[in-house]
Parts: C-alpha cells; sequence; structure tokens
C-alpha cells in the first residue's frame, strides 16, 4: 500500500460463524474482500 501497510503482518485472527476471516493488527482488523478491497474496523474486546 503506499502508505507502507504490510498485510503479511497482523497480532491475531478471528473467523465468524459464517466463515468470514478477519486478521488483526492491535485494534484494528481488516477483511479482504473483492476485487483487491479490504474492509477495516476498528476492533473492540469486551472488558
Amino acid at each position: 500500500m503506499e502508505k507502507g501497510f504490510n498485510f503479511k503482518y497482523f497480532t491475531q485472527i478471528h473467523t465468524t460463524q459464517k466463515g468470514s476471516v478477519y486478521k488483526l493488527c492491535y485494534e484494528y482488523a481488516y477483511l479482504p474482500i473483492e476485487n483487491d478491497f479490504v474492509f477495516v474496523v476498528k476492533w473492540e474486546t469486551e472488558k
């Protein structure tokens, strides 16, 4: 990516009940979707 993000590095993997696989990098998660797009979310864990 332009700003230097490397998708090879992540801290966790989360698989949803529907089979989607999110890769987490600290508090953010990303999900590769169609046409080389990526869905990014801020991941919040229960406290």
